[in-house]
């Protein structure tokens, strides 16, 4: 017991912060133990502690990693960020330490290839046997762990106001519904949002993408970087040093 104990007082400190120079946010990411699910070998995985934030995301999404001439000077059609939703289509959603939402998952994939560029690590999102590892088991009181369809009052909240799993990761099930992406081409999304029933809420829970996720989007073709009903969606992303 005591070897196990200190084990994981041991392996609780292998963390490190992401910060951005010239702006003031950062995220931390946690080492999963290493292990196995559904036939995967897990190893030196770290998983973002949140759900990732408005903050983070519009450092890519709105070039804030750019200066006003960098912007100016690079043709528009050599970026790979996304341009602006044709309408707000997180109008009433939180902003400030909330989950980054209705995000495609085109974008999140480029997200996570500025993110390794930026920083030379190999960030990307989760497979979805790799993203049940990390979420553990089913919350065994959802109200402690997670915002669902009972308590969420239809929105998303702030990151990290609920109380972390087994691993040091908030939010796996619950608030918003995070990507993954396998070899096979398979997508969707793991671990249900604010619109998901608490019985719900077990590592099991996914979602393949569908198309009704942006039917409201009226342009043709529709956008590839957002949507339109993707309020639900966002995104944690994983990484190996």
């Amino acid at each position: 017991m005591l070897t196990t104990l200190l084990a994981a007082a041991i392996f609780q400190q292998e963390t490190f912060v992401e910060s951005f120079p010239s702006q003031v946010t950062s995220f931390k990411m946690v080492r999963i133990p290493d292990g196995e699910n559904r036939g995967t070998t897990i190893k030196g995985l770290y998983a973002a502690q949140t759900e990732l934030p408005w903050e983070v995301y519009e450092i890519w999404y709105l070039q804030r990693d750019q200066t006003i001439q960098e912007q100016t000077s690079v043709r528009p059609e050599t970026i790979s960020r996304p341009s602006r939703p044709y309408a707000v289509i997180f109008t009433g959603f939180g902003h400030h330490e909330y989950p980054a939402i209705c995000v495609s998952l085109n974008s999140a994939i480029e997200f996570c290839k500025w993110l390794s560029a930026k920083t030379g690590k190999n960030y990307r999102l989760p497979t979805r046997a790799e993203w049940e590892y990390l979420a553990g088991n089913a919350p065994s009181n959802p109200d402690e762990t997670s915002w669902h369809w009972d308590n969420a009052e239809d929105t998303t909240h702030k990151v990290a106001t609920k109380k972390a799993n087994a691993n040091g990761l908030f939010d796996c099930f619950g608030n918003v519904a995070e990507w993954t992406l396998d070899k096979e081409n398979v997508h969707g999304v793991a671990g249900g949002s604010w619109k998901t029933k608490p019985a719900d809420l077990k590592p099991g829970y996914w979602q393949e993408y569908s198309p009704k996720w942006n039917e409201a989007d009226p342009q043709t073709p529709k956008s590839k970087w957002w949507l339109a009903n993707g309020q639900f969606i966002g995104l944690r992303v994983v990484c190996t040093k």
